[in-house]
């Protein structure tokens, strides 16, 4: 389940910055740009941006749509973003 109680999306409890790292290490893996990703997640450049620079806590949908565009699984962004 991904809501609390209330039915809000529940946020990952992972360090911001370490995962916006591990997400830009696969962004640059798949060779797609911001721009890029951020159409494949339906959200705009600067979303994307804020999620790598770390000013964003994701929501584990979020983490999820991540992990289907950038074609890996869910782990490795925080096996990543744990190292």
């Amino acid at each position: 389940m991904n809501e609390d109680k209330d039915n809000t999306p529940r946020r990952a409890t992972i360090n911001p910055t370490s995962l916006g790292q591990a997400i830009r290490s696969r962004r640059l893996d798949a060779q797609l740009n911001q721009r890029e990703l951020g159409a494949l997640l339906d959200r705009d450049r600067s979303a994307v941006c804020r999620l790598e620079a770390g000013q964003s806590n994701p929501t584990w949908s979020m983490i999820n749509r991540l992990a289907i565009a950038l074609e890996c699984p869910v782990d490795d962004l925080v096996v990543l973003a744990r190292m």
